[in-house]
C-alpha cells in the first residue's frame, strides 16, 4: 500500500502517519509538506491512496529563508494536478474546517467529493473533519476506506 500524506503540521500529520500504520500491514508512506513537494512526489510515483490538507504552503520553509506562502487552496491544485495528469489515485480531504471552499463557493463536508467529481474528475472518496485530540476524524475515516 503506498500512501502519500500532504500535510504540514506536524501534529495531524504523525496522526495520519499512526493511524496508515495501524490499519494497513507495512505501508509505504510519503509525506510532503508543501504544494512542490506533493507534486513532486505525485510526478513520480502512483499511489493507492493520498490523504490531502486543504491548505498547505507554496513550498517548503528553507532556513535563513522567509516563510512561503500559505495556500488555502492548496489541496484543490493537488486534486487538479491529479486530474490533468488523469489519474486514479484515492484521495481522502482530510481538513480542519467544517466546510470546504470551491469555485467561490463553500461546501459541507459531506458534498465536496461528489463536487470534485463533477468538476475536477478526480476521486475523492470523503472529506473528513479533523479535530485535535478528537477520535471522531478516525472513526469517519475508517467508515470511508471500508465503503471504497
Amino acid at each position: 500500500m503506498k500512501i502519500l500524506i500532504i500535510e504540514d503540521d506536524d501534529y495531524k500529520a504523525n496522526d495520519l502517519l499512526k493511524f496508515s500504520n495501524h490499519k494497513f500491514s507495512n505501508p509505504e508512506v510519503k509525506l510532503a509538506v508543501s504544494l512542490a513537494e506533493a507534486i513532486d512526489e505525485i510526478d513520480v510515483s502512483i499511489f493507492d491512496l493520498i490523504f490531502i490538507d486543504m491548505a498547505i504552503p507554496s513550498h517548503t520553509a528553507e532556513q535563513g529563508e522567509g516563510s512561503p506562502m500559505s495556500l488555502l487552496t492548496g489541496g484543490i491544485d493537488i486534486l487538479l494536478e491529479l486530474s490533468e495528469m488523469h489519474r486514479e489515485d484515492r484521495c481522502i480531504v482530510i481538513t480542519q474546517h467544517p466546510s470546504i471552499e470551491i469555485s467561490e463557493e463553500h461546501y459541507p463536508l459531506d458534498k465536496a467529493p461528489a463536487i470534485f467529481k463533477s468538476l475536477l474528475n478526480c476521486e475523492v472518496v470523503a472529506c473528513i473533519y479533523y479535530v485535535v485530540d478528537d477520535s471522531k476524524w478516525m472513526i469517519d475515516l475508517e467508515k470511508a476506506l471500508q465503503n471504497k
